[in-house]
């Protein structure tokens, strides 16, 4: 991996929840999450915790990111790839080429 590839942005963006073990810092994954906005379409996340009603995001990672998620999903039952494809079918370039 590159060093400020898109596929260590993901990785780092994926390990959100783990803070603490993999060195990193909210101000990371919100610097991280915005510079991938920039770059891309738009920022789906999919997490599985969204479909329990009661769930809340306080993770330092995910409200790090959240302000630019451009979508935020449940990814918890068989559905969710429905809505996922549904969602991507609609995203539309956000930046002039």
């Amino acid at each position: 991996m590159a060093p400020g590839s898109i596929e260590e942005l993901e990785a780092a963006l994926r390990e959100a929840d783990y803070l603490p073990d993999q060195g990193l810092t909210t101000a990371l994954v919100g610097r991280e999450t915005a510079r991938l906005a920039r770059a891309a379409y738009a920022v789906i996340w999919v997490n599985p915790l969204k479909g329990n009603p009661d769930y809340q995001p306080l993770a330092g990672g995910i409200r790090a990111a959240l302000p630019f998620v451009d979508r935020f999903l449940a990814g918890h039952n068989l559905r969710s790839p429905e809505e996922l494809a549904t969602v991507l079918a609609g995203v539309e370039r956000r930046h002039a080429a």
